[in-house]
């Protein structure tokens, strides 16, 4: 970030590794898909404060939907945008997700906060323009990237990134 309060007005999650638990980053492999943990408390407090939601996916938009339609509180319809980076790969077309995500959310893209546990997604966040938050649950550990804004090993710790990037009342 080059100087610049925060001011965070959406949140765009890569599906695969973030939301949902995945090893081979790509959810169609994905037979019962699991939430990471704190998902469901996250979204909440991110509703609560009238954050935008988007989801990134490398898979397909029904199956994105057939995933989260396997949980009781989180659905396709809790997201503003989704973008399925299949799709646009399908057209030939070498995208941008993070840029077009904000875009269809008519939002500029400093005011976007990108979660991925993949260096690709933080890597365009970062050329879009974007907050960037790697979430590594060996974070600990002390492997990370230097290129992002942001290091977390749970999502529950977002809240407090968040809470840097509001206004005051």
């Amino acid at each position: 970030m080059q100087n610049q309060a925060m001011n965070i007005k959406a949140v765009i999650f890569h599906l695969e590794g973030t939301l949902i638990e995945s090893h081979s980053h790509d959810a169609s492999t994905i037979t019962t898909p699991t939430f990471t943990s704190d998902v469901e408390a996250m979204l909440g407090y991110l509703r609560s404060k009238d954050i935008s939601l988007a989801i990134i996916s490398r898979s397909n938009p029904p199956t994105v939907q057939e995933m989260l339609a396997q949980f009781s509180d989180i659905c396709i319809t809790d997201f503003d945008v989704v973008i399925s980076c299949e799709k646009q790969q399908a057209r030939g077309q070498n995208i941008n997700a993070v840029a077009l995500a904000a875009k269809k959310m008519k939002l500029p893209e400093h005011h976007i906060l990108v979660v991925a546990a993949d260096p690709t997604i933080l890597q365009d966040a970062g050329k879009a323009g974007a907050l960037t938050v790697y979430l590594n649950p060996s974070a600990k550990s002390g492997k990370s990237l230097d290129s992002v804004d942001f290091h977390v090993s749970r999502l529950i710790e977002l809240k407090n990134i968040v809470r840097q990037g509001m206004p005051l009342p």
